[in-house]
């Protein structure tokens, strides 16, 4: 097994040396990108970008470059990467995959909550409402189908002859 990289190259980059890859394969909505102004504008600039040093495309961060040059922001810290294209766009598509990023636990609703009352206006502004209706709209989803699961029997009776009949397996 190869050894995982946990040293990545950590260097300082002008946002007008690196360019968001032309295949870009995500977009963002205007609201969307607000609630991103608002994250980087509450917390900093907490997650960086990822830039393949071989043509300086931006791999992972296009939206937050985007919405940190619109904020004036000239030089920021990246993690550099070598990879070929292919790699560049596996990577760029693994970044942002929710199949491999898990899912929300039924401790989110508690923490929305709390964040709630807390952080007053911000929880709109960082799009928090938006992201509890979502899990709310997904728990009662996940609810129909446990509910769909326990209604299911291991007997099946027949409607013209009144026969049970029972699963064998």
């Amino acid at each position: 097994m190869e050894k995982v990289n946990i040293d990545p190259e950590i260097r300082e980059v002008r946002l007008d040396e690196v360019f968001p890859s032309p295949y870009n394969p995500r977009k963002i909505a205007d609201s969307a990108r607000s609630g991103l102004k608002a994250s980087i504008e509450s917390f900093g600039y907490a997650e960086m970008l990822v830039v393949n040093k071989r043509n300086m495309h931006i791999v992972g961060g296009c939206q937050r470059y985007e919405t940190l040059k619109a904020l004036g922001v000239e030089a920021v810290e990246v993690v550099m990467v070598d990879l070929d294209e292919p790699a560049e766009k596996a990577l760029a598509v693994s970044l942002n995959n929710k199949k491999i990023s898990g899912h929300w636990s039924k401790d989110i609703h508690a923490i929305l909550a709390e964040l709630k009352d807390a952080i007053g206006d911000r929880y709109q502004d960082l799009k928090l409402d938006e992201l509890r209706d979502r899990v709310v709209a997904v728990g009662m989803e996940d609810q129909k189908v446990e509910k769909a699961k326990q209604d299911i029997t291991d007997e099946l009776t027949c409607p013209s002859c009144g026969i049970t009949f029972k699963d064998a397996t």
